[in-house]
């Protein structure tokens, strides 16, 4: 996966994203790290994507998704069986597997290129109750996928020329059968992206 730019712009606060450590120093182990691609390519025609004044408002920020799982299906890999479901989701959502960009002669938008959704899978030796979701029901960090993605510093977001993925999956692994899914996408109705994610 391509290295993040160190140097970081200024972004606003995002009030949902929550920092303190709710994983009482808990490490997290990065499994794999991994693009993943529409299962069919998207036309030429639909490359590009301009954004609409309310897509620049939310532009700084990723919304969040975040599903937990008391039990893994039997007898299925999670991970090798959601990325699939990712790429059949991505052929309807092509723009997540695009890039986000924010300057050129074409403006902001989004470079619908099938660069690929980053799909993070990991592992922690705690339980999912220990994550201590409260009343906000916002996980630590760490679970988040975006450390991972390489934008540790967020709220800031790396200027990058190429783009920012406009998708970050995270699958993690909690002791025994537990797993959460977290997805954080630049745009879109998340709720609807989910509806065609299957982990099951």
């Amino acid at each position: 996966m391509e290295h993040e730019a160190d140097e970081l712009q200024s972004a606003p606060h995002d009030g949902r994203l929550v920092l303190e450590d709710r994983l009482r120093g808990k490490s997290l182990t990065v499994l794999s790290k991994s693009l993943v691609k529409p299962a069919s390519e998207t036309p030429s025609e639909k490359r590009w994507l301009a954004f609409s004044n309310l897509d620049l408002e939310w532009m700084p920020f990723y919304t969040p998704v975040l599903c937990a799982y008391r039990e893994k299906p039997a007898g299925k890999d999670v991970g090798d069986h959601l990325r699939e479901s990712l790429r059949k989701a991505l052929e309807l959502f092509y723009p997540l597997a695009g890039r986000v960009v924010t300057g050129g002669e074409q403006g902001p938008g989004i470079d619908c290129n099938d660069a690929g959704a980053v799909f993070v899978e990991a592992s922690i030796d705690a339980d999912v109750d220990e994550v201590q979701f409260n009343e906000d029901f916002q996980p630590s960090f760490i679970l988040t996928g975006m450390e991972a993605a390489g934008m540790g510093g967020y709220p800031k977001l790396p200027d990058k020329s190429s783009g920012r993925p406009g998708l970050i999956v995270q699958l993690t692994h909690f002791r025994f059968i537990d797993v959460t899914c977290h997805l954080r996408m630049l745009y879109y109705d998340v709720t609807a992206v989910f509806a065609k994610l299957h982990i099951t």
